[in-house]
């Protein structure tokens, strides 16, 4: 059984966001700018 899931853009951009940090393309302090948090937030979202 397959499951669709809605996100808004910003949902969408955040996760896509994690993944670069995942894989080490970016810093959480850069991700945490370029979403427009601080790096507390950014940490408490991962």
């Amino acid at each position: 059984m397959q499951t669709n899931l809605t996100m808004r853009p910003k949902e969408i951009e955040r996760l896509k966001t994690i993944s670069r940090i995942k894989s080490s393309e970016l810093t959480v302090s850069n991700a945490a700018e370029s979403l427009c948090l601080s790096e507390r937030q950014m940490y408490r979202i991962l």
